[in-house]
């Protein structure tokens, strides 16, 4: 899965396998996080990344059901996490 903020060659895209959140720019991998080993545990549901998308400078990845790692897009750290 890959979402591009901007259309441009210098735009970020993201994407994601089962553990990963990984951002590119031009082809070239910027930084890795395992969001699932971010996410507040328990996991609800298969403990896998189901979705991630760019907010301004963050990347919200959704982990298993609804447990959420919030990343800074420049650097991959984990900002916040939470879980209802």
């Amino acid at each position: 899965m890959r979402e591009s903020p901007m259309p441009d060659d210098d735009a970020v895209t993201i994407e994601i396998n089962d553990r990963l959140v990984t951002a590119l720019r031009n082809g070239r991998v910027l930084w890795q996080t395992d969001a699932v080993a971010a996410a507040p545990g328990p996991i609800a549901g298969e403990p896998r990344v189901r979705s991630a998308t760019i907010h301004g400078e963050e990347v919200h990845a959704v982990v298993g059901k609804h447990s959420l790692v919030i990343l800074d897009l420049r650097t991959g750290s984990v900002l916040e996490t939470a879980s209802d």
